[in-house]
């Protein structure tokens, strides 16, 4: 089964997904706890850092996210 994004304003299928499965699912999972371990042992000074370079980043380009 696929899910569609729609838009509201047109009716346009913006985008179509496909479902994931259980064991794709479970991978994307231990990616993530091995992404959080990762983070959890940075110092806050630099996990600041990178927040605040992320969110440069987002309003550079927010005319692209604002549609």
């Amino acid at each position: 089964m696929s899910l569609r994004s729609v838009s509201p304003t047109t009716g346009e299928v913006l985008e179509t997904f496909e479902e994931t499965t259980a064991s794709e699912l479970e991978r994307i999972l231990a990616g993530a706890q091995v992404a959080f371990l990762d983070w959890r042992r940075r110092p806050l000074t630099e996990r600041g850092a990178l927040l605040r370079e992320a969110a440069r980043l987002l309003r550079a380009k927010q005319g692209d996210y604002a549609r």
